[in-house]
């Protein structure tokens, strides 16, 4: 434990605090449980400490009956391979998780942990890169486990660092390319997915940024905000051409009343307000199709061995 004082210069007081020392993840481990035996866990990046972190997180999902998981490894970029390793060992049985290719030099680095593969669907998309790559194709390869989402981006080489001496910063070279366990190269290629699901897109418009009440007539990139925002959230403001028509008031009144609100001839800095948080909470809100796909893939899979 660490003692602190903390000095309030507004009120001249002192605050004495005991704090303790600890590590914390920037990268912590999601989880959901879904019901029905199903999780969901989604892995953001390997840390150094996220191998650890899912051994533990496997063995409290397997005392609250783990049948099927859905593991999330879109837009992880990758981090450490002991992780990788460590988190795939838990997924699939002892043995190869990953082959090191250069040249005529072949490694295969090994779990040696009991791992039991269970239905697995991971969710894949550009994004997922390099350790997130080799987690992936040990699973697909070695344990009850498919890739559902679109093509990973193809990043899984070892890289070492050489530096240039005090000052002079360094450059990396690549040494060696990963494979999975059955010998697919992923470099420049990326795993394909064994289901191809794209996430269904919104273009989230730009905030309205008032400088004055809009009413019919006026042009101007504010009604053009005004325009698309409407649009967003489901209200035809006729063309987008950043003039206040009668379509896009008569698109103002609609949205206003559908709110319990009135429409007293402009919009305001209090409307154009409330349009841009309901743009906000919409673009919150967007649902995840993908995993939604999964979780009905996954539901199906157990359905179909009787889980």
């Amino acid at each position: 434990q660490v003692a602190v004082t903390i000095f309030r210069p507004s009120t001249a007081e002192t605050l004495d605090l005991n704090m303790t020392r600890a590590k914390i993840s920037a990268y912590q481990i999601e989880v959901e449980d879904l019901g029905d035996g199903m999780f969901y866990v989604r892995i953001p990046q390997f840390a150094s400490t996220t191998g650890e972190d899912f051994s533990l997180l496997m063995k409290i999902m397997k005392q609250k009956g783990l049948k099927g998981l859905l593991l999330d490894l879109r837009d992880n970029p990758g981090g450490f391979l002991d992780a990788a390793v460590d988190v795939a060992g838990e997924l699939v049985p002892r043995g190869p998780i990953v082959q090191l290719r250069r040249k005529d030099m072949r490694q295969v680095i090994y779990s040696d942990k009991d791992g039991e593969p269970i239905p697995t669907v991971i969710l894949v998309n550009g994004g997922t890169a390099s350790a997130s790559e080799i987690v992936a194709g040990a699973v697909r390869d070695r344990g009850k486990g498919i890739l559902v989402g679109e093509r990973t981006f193809g990043k899984a080489c070892v890289q070492t660092t050489v530096s240039l001496g005090d000052d002079l910063g360094g450059f990396k070279i690549t040494i060696a390319d990963y494979y999975t366990p059955k010998g697919a190269g992923i470099s420049g290629v990326g795993l394909r997915p064994n289901i191809v699901a794209k996430q269904e897109s919104l273009t989230i418009p730009d905030p309205i940024l008032y400088q004055r009440n809009m009413k019919q007539l006026m042009v101007g990139l504010d009604v053009l905000a005004l325009q698309t925002s409407l649009k967003f959230l489901g209200y035809d403001p006729g063309d987008l051409d950043g003039i206040y028509g009668p379509k896009t008031e008569a698109a103002v009144i609609s949205f206003l009343k559908d709110h319990g609100k009135k429409y007293d001839g402009a919009v305001t800095s209090e409307e154009a307000s409330f349009i841009n948080r309901s743009v906000a909470e919409k673009a919150v809100n967007i649902p995840d199709t993908v995993l939604a796909e999964c979780e009905g893939i996954l539901r199906h899979w157990l359905e179909l061995i009787g889980n």
